[in-house]
């Protein structure tokens, strides 16, 4: 990765290929997750909407950033401690309220006679 504090253009360009491909995953899966929790009426879903909508603007930020302080390392370490954060605060806590709601979908519909 980073050999010291300023970076060679190829490490630039892997890093900046590296969060468009970060954003771009985080903003489809979002999308289909939200989808999801909508049509499963999960409680979690507008709590989960307003944090996916903070995360794609931490990509935004992060960017803006990059062009104004470059790739130095408290830059990137400000990316890796918002994704752990993410991982741990939201993937671990809130996505996995999405499981009864599917697993509540999946279930039968009672017949009744």
């Amino acid at each position: 990765m980073l050999t010291d504090t300023n970076p060679t253009r190829e490490e630039c360009e892997f890093l900046i290929r590296l969060v468009n491909f970060l954003e771009t995953c985080a903003e489809k899966h979002s999308q289909f997750e939200e989808e999801c929790m909508e049509s499963h009426r999960c409680a979690a879903h507008v709590k989960n909407k307003q944090a996916h909508e903070v995360f794609m603007m931490f990509f935004q930020r992060f960017k803006e950033r990059t062009l104004t302080e470059g790739f130095r390392p408290e830059v990137l370490r400000s990316m890796h401690q918002t994704m752990s954060l993410w991982i741990q605060e939201h993937i671990l806590q809130i996505d996995t309220q999405l499981r009864p709601c599917f697993a509540a979908a999946a279930e039968p519909a009672l017949v009744t006679g």
